[in-house]
């Protein structure tokens, strides 16, 4: 667990996912993805029963782990990364990352990109990708601002609010 100050002034703790935070965590999901902006998600359609058994696999697999952001002890953001599955793509992590509309520019995802490649470097990951919008500035920023370049664009991949949006594959070394 981490405890951080942000640009605000309040205390920010970052922890791993644990069983008890099912709820909390589909909510989250679902409200990001509500937005349609930023998260390639239509949302989870799954109970906490569901939600608690794949934390409970994710936790005593260790080629997976979800971060949370937690401000004022609620729910802010969270960060998803997993392993490659095959022994060929086992050098490779994948990062999924959302951040709460209120809480967004405050350094959250400073936080949880940093927790996340800490990790990744403890599993003795060698890449680390994402995908992102080409709409989303803020994000691709912070992106670049770690080191991650762009791989691919992926042109009209997305359509957000009538208007095509480009899918940007980015990656870093680790």
């Amino acid at each position: 667990m981490t405890r951080v100050k942000m640009k605000n002034g309040k205390t920010c703790e970052i922890r791993e996912i644990v069983e008890k935070d099912c709820m909390e965590l589909i909510d989250h999901v679902n409200s990001l993805a509500s937005e349609e902006i930023y998260v390639a998600c239509e949302g989870l359609d799954i109970d906490a029963d569901e939600e608690r058994a794949f934390i409970r696999v994710m936790r005593e697999g260790g080629k997976r782990m979800i971060y949370l952001a937690l401000v004022d002890n609620l729910l802010a953001g969270h960060v998803d990364i997993q392993i490659g599955p095959l022994a060929m793509t086992s050098h490779v992590a994948e990062i999924g990352m959302g951040v709460k509309k209120r809480y967004r520019g405050m350094g959250l995802g400073k936080l949880l990109l940093s927790e996340a490649e800490k990790w990744a470097k403890e599993k003795e990951v060698q890449k680390v990708k994402l995908e992102v919008f080409s709409s989303n500035d803020r994000a691709l920023g912070l992106y670049q601002k770690f080191g991650y370049r762009i791989e691919a664009s992926l042109k009209n991949e997305y359509i957000i609010d009538g208007k095509f949006v480009d899918a940007i594959w980015m990656s870093k070394f680790i």
